[in-house]
């Protein structure tokens, strides 16, 4: 999976910031605009429990305290490392997570009242490394804290950047909780609401 980040100035001089040439990160597509500017705001999805890759994007576009980091979904699944993500985020106060569909996968499947099936649903969508971490490599607390953190999380955020409007959510922007975490977005779709860029 890819890892794609936007990276909006939160005050820019001069109208739209230009966008750099898409360039290839390890397994991230990074799109840049000026750098200079700070402080940033950035959004970025599907990291899947790399936190090696996390930690080089972060250091590639200086990230700092003064800068927010919005994770738009696709934390775990397929890397080993998603439980320490997990804690990364929820330790920094620069940083907001929205619920995407593996978590909800997680969450449906290791819940004291989970739905029937909802385990083989999400192993058979990748999730077994880390169902196995979560089970078995974790203490109850660890696990506990990692679900109770996901249960809270919002499934969109409405942002305004540099009056600028922007529409933040997992899946596709649309009304219901499961189009936004399970939707897809096509290349013909358009922006359901006004005035706004939906990411």
């Amino acid at each position: 999976g890819n890892a794609y980040i936007a990276y909006y100035p939160a005050k820019f001089e001069g109208g739209t910031p230009p966008l750099y040439p898409q360039t290839f990160y390890g397994k991230m597509r990074v799109s840049l605009f000026r750098q200079e500017v700070r402080p940033v705001i950035c959004c970025i999805s599907d990291i899947h429990g790399e936190l090696d890759k996390l930690e080089q994007m972060l250091e590639l576009i200086r990230f700092s305290g003064e800068d927010h980091l919005y994770i738009l979904g696709g934390v775990i699944v397929r890397g080993t490392l998603g439980g320490d993500i997990f804690w990364r985020i929820i330790a920094a106060t620069n940083m907001t997570m929205l619920l995407g569909n593996h978590k909800q996968m997680c969450l449906r499947t290791l819940e004291p009242n989970n739905e029937f099936g909802a385990r083989d649903l999400w192993r058979m969508n990748g999730g077994f490394v880390s169902y196995r971490e979560l089970i078995y490599h974790r203490t109850h607390q660890e696990r506990n804290g990692i679900l109770c953190f996901l249960a809270g999380l919002p499934g969109y955020l409405d942002l305004t950047v540099g009056g600028q409007r922007f529409h933040l959510v997992h899946g596709y922007p649309g009304e219901g909780h499961e189009t936004r975490i399970w939707g897809r977005v096509e290349p013909d779709n358009r922006s359901p609401f006004p005035d706004t860029i939906c990411i």
